[in-house]
């Protein structure tokens, strides 16, 4: 069982090396990295089952690798912080744990015990968005908190520079702190399209599809959404239609 650690405190990094090689000898340190970028690459290489995050990194938030990975890659996260601020957004990404720095051992024994359980018993075979589908709420992080909706629930998300608005069916719409990529990465690809750069549209909630030299989808809350050229045949695919 390969492990690996996206962190750059050497003294949280020998703790988990040593409870490994004590405890827990069939995980298996493959490597470690200091920074986003060489994170995504361990995770690549190795295809880990257990991944060791610290939430932040000298090069950004390591919770940003998550919705970047492939849907496929199956593992187990144990994510850790020097304060608890970051735990809702965590288990957004179904994490098997959240830990406060700095780490104690009978703390990270059952965070391991816990990710090793999940990995033998909850999800043997079940990539990252087959788990989104299955939570069907997502938590929404605004400037107050979070706010967890239905995936369903949820019209069209529209960027809005670094930020998102999110427009809810029930014609309510949310102000959301993280980018259009972001979203676009999490929620379920069987159901939401990037019709635009600046928009990711619900297709169930698609009313009908505009023809002409731009063509143009109307949403049921009445927007109309320019779609984007080489998006045009994928998005007529996933509605079934001939163009």
């Amino acid at each position: 069982m390969h492990g690996v650690i996206i962190d750059d405190n050497q003294e949280t990094i020998r703790l988990i090396e040593s409870r490994c090689a004590v405890h827990f000898p069939k995980i298996i340190i493959r490597g470690v990295a200091d920074n986003i970028e060489c994170g995504m690459g361990l995770v690549e290489r190795y295809q880990p089952c257990i991944v060791f995050l610290r939430v932040q990194l000298p090069s950004g938030k390591g919770l940003d690798i998550l919705p970047q990975l492939p849907a496929s890659t199956l593992f187990e996260t144990i994510v850790y912080h020097v304060s608890p601020d970051a735990a809702l957004e965590a288990f957004q990404y179904f994490v098997a744990d959240y830990l406060v720095e700095p780490l104690s051992v009978p703390c990270l024994e059952r965070a391991i015990e816990k990710a090793q359980q999940r990995l033998g018993l909850h999800f043997p075979s079940t990539p990252l968005e087959h788990k989104i589908q299955q939570s069907n709420k997502i938590a929404l992080p605004t400037s107050e908190g979070f706010t967890f909706v239905r995936q369903q629930d949820i019209v069209r998300c529209e960027a809005n520079g670094n930020y998102t608005q999110v427009y809810l069916k029930n014609a309510a719409s949310i102000f959301i702190t993280r980018t259009l990529k972001h979203y676009e990465c999490l929620l379920d690809s069987a159901h939401f399209f990037r019709a635009h750069k600046s928009h990711l549209v619900n297709l169930n909630y698609v009313q009908r599809f505009i023809k002409g030299r731009k063509g143009a989808i109307e949403m049921v809350d009445g927007k109309l959404i320019e779609v984007s050229i080489r998006k045009r045949e994928a998005l007529l695919e996933k509605l079934n239609m001939a163009y």
